[in-house]
């Protein structure tokens, strides 16, 4: 049975590793020897109160975080008639990052969901996975063709996103598991990270519990989008294109409890559950 940490060295160590690497591991063999040397612990001190939060269910596994350069499609998915069944599925899917439930008195339960996947194929496959198909969609960006990087080499991509082991060399046990050499998976992160398809290998808390609250503003005409960029607890603002399958000409999200005051004319307001399912999207994880 592993020793106790002492809770002088857990205290210090608890805040450096929930949000310290959020932008990501040094890429070389030993990363914790050098996390340890910026954290001002040992190597052994801080792989053990890693593992700890890790079974506390306070801290993910090291997994990989993509970057903005990386393709991938991007949609808002709207449902009329969600039940606690496609809530419950669309959290579930892989690419899903973000879900707003709201029922309108009168009107069927409704489900906002933002989910990413790679291309048009990754998006279906996800989609034929649900009970129920979206009665409107709405992309937010396109991918482009990528022929090189994390999409040339899946079955790579496949595994930073499941998580790697929590050790001391964590990249040479990833290249042990796939069959590859250490320093040929850091060169091909290190490619990675240069092109801007991988953010880096992220250590990050838990996503959170539950949901939040929050309100929907849905207008058919748009109004003026000046004063709504100044609305406190504006998540999201959303003007739809001239073309497209998406009932409203805008939409704007707000947290927090409170209905939101000095709404420009014409919109209707909805209380919202804001879900989190995960921070980023598991891109090159299957549906199912």
């Amino acid at each position: 049975m592993p020793s106790a940490i002492p809770p002088s060295c857990c205290a210090g160590l608890r805040p450096t590793l929930l949000q310290g690497w959020r932008q990501g591991l040094p890429l070389h063999s030993s990363p914790f020897r050098e996390m340890a040397a910026r954290s001002g612990a040992t190597p052994h001190e801080l792989l053990r109160t890693c593992a700890q939060l890790q079974r506390d269910g306070e801290l993910q596994p090291i997994h990989a975080r993509w970057g903005e350069a990386l393709p991938r499609e991007r949609w808002l998915l709207f449902f009329d008639n969600a039940d606690e069944a496609l809530a419950g599925a669309m959290a579930g899917l892989p690419g899903c990052l973000r879900i707003e439930r709201c029922a309108a008195e009168g009107d069927p339960p409704w489900l906002w969901a933002e989910l990413e996947a790679l291309d048009g194929a990754a998006l279906k496959a996800q989609l034929n996975c649900l009970p129920a198909l979206p009665a409107a969609k709405l992309r937010l960006a396109a991918a482009a063709n990528a022929a090189a990087g994390p999409c040339a080499d899946p079955q790579l991509a496949a595994y930073l996103e499941r998580g790697v082991p929590l050790c001391a060399n964590p990249y040479a046990a990833c290249a042990r598991r796939l069959g590859r050499s250490e320093r040929g998976l850091l060169a091909a992160l290190l490619n990675w990270q240069r092109a801007g398809e991988l953010q880096g290998l992220v250590l990050t808390p838990a996503p959170p519990r539950g949901s939040r609250p929050g309100w929907i503003a849905l207008w058919q005409q748009a109004p003026a989008l000046q004063a709504l960029h100044e609305l406190p607890g504006l998540e999201r603002l959303l003007p739809a294109p001239a073309r497209g399958d998406w009932p409203w000409a805008l939409s704007a999200v707000l947290s927090g409890a409170a209905r939101p005051a000095e709404m420009p004319a014409g919109a209707r307001c909805l209380r919202l559950h804001i879900q989190q399912p995960r921070e980023a999207a598991l891109l090159f994880q299957g549906p199912g």
